[in-house]
């Protein structure tokens, strides 16, 4: 199993992800002070909404994280 996933993340997934220039994304439109600024501005409510919406199925004194599963129903 771990073989056929080192496979097809060299032959599939690397190459297609390649293609894109994250970095130059990040630069261009996420670390920007009026996306700064939204962020900050909503962050009571952007953590409640996590808070909320994650560690629904974690065991007592765990600590709190999003599963895909939660991650998707939020979404």
């Amino acid at each position: 199993m771990d073989d056929a996933i080192i496979k097809m993340m060299e032959e599939s997934v690397l190459p297609y992800l390649r293609k894109f220039d994250s970095q130059s994304f990040r630069f261009s439109k996420l670390y920007k002070k009026n996306c700064d600024n939204i962020l900050k501005n909503n962050l009571l409510t952007l953590k409640d909404i996590y808070k909320r919406a994650s560690s629904l199925d974690a065991i007592p004194g765990e600590d709190s994280l999003m599963s895909l599963n939660e991650f998707a129903n939020l979404i």
